[in-house]
């Protein structure tokens, strides 16, 4: 049901929202709803270690909004939400907007590998807006405070075939920030309008990475940063 909430949760370690543990070789499918104002140090709205798709039956919405991050230092990533070691996939009549990552970053999605696993994060569609990743006061790392939108990491990979990424803002990368470990590939959809206080408005790559970006469509456009404002 579109109406189903998950609401104003707390968990002082992973996922304030929903936490999904991992099974070898299956998919959690999420029709509609909305994972609103929840806490936690990693994964505000959802962790998952195994694959999540996020698909609205006809007619419905799925929305994860003004939900925590609130970790530090390698902590406090995935606002909306984190996934390790999985697939994430987003389809049209996804909204995540309003989560804040207050230390490692990615404010709306945070994606990463551990141990030799893999993670690969799929936008068909959606709305990726208004999040925020925040640098934690005392921590002077580079990796803090990355990626309003989405953030990239130790071998995980983003492909983007639609929806739109906007109006997020981080310190590097205001829209999408990728690590050196990471791969992004863009064959549609739109980034715009993301803000950066420091480098890459739209999409921020990091240094040392071999051949990490393919763009062969879509459109970024109208970011802002200090340097690089696409």
């Amino acid at each position: 049901s579109d109406t189903a909430e998950i609401k104003n949760n707390t968990a002082s370690g992973n996922g304030g929202g929903i936490f999904i543990a991992a099974k070898s070789g299956s998919t959690v499918t999420i029709n509609g709803g909305s994972i609103t104002d929840n806490k936690a140090v990693t994964g505000g709205g959802i962790i998952t270690y195994r694959s999540l798709t996020l698909e609205p039956s006809k007619g419905k919405t799925i929305k994860i909004t003004g939900n925590e991050a609130n970790g530090n230092g390698d902590n406090g990533a995935g606002g909306g939400i984190f996934a390790l070691n999985a697939i994430l996939t987003i389809n049209d009549g996804v909204e995540i907007s309003g989560n804040t990552a207050e230390g490692n970053g990615g404010g709306g999605i945070g994606i990463e590998t551990y141990n030799g696993g893999s993670a690969s994060l799929k936008m068909n569609g959606g709305l990726i807006k208004n999040n925020t990743a925040k640098r934690l006061d005392g921590f002077t790392a580079n990796d803090i405070g990355t990626g309003g939108g989405v953030r990239v990491a130790r071998g995980a990979s983003f492909d983007l075939f639609g929806g739109n990424i906007s109006e997020n803002e981080a310190e590097y990368g205001g829209g999408i920030y990728i690590t050196s470990e990471g791969t992004f590939s863009m064959n549609g959809g739109i980034i715009n309008k993301n803000t950066a206080s420091g480098n890459g408005g739209g999409i921020y790559f990091a240094e040392k990475s071999s051949d990490p970006v393919t763009i062969t469509g879509g459109n970024i456009s109208e970011n802002k940063a200090i340097t690089g404002g696409g």
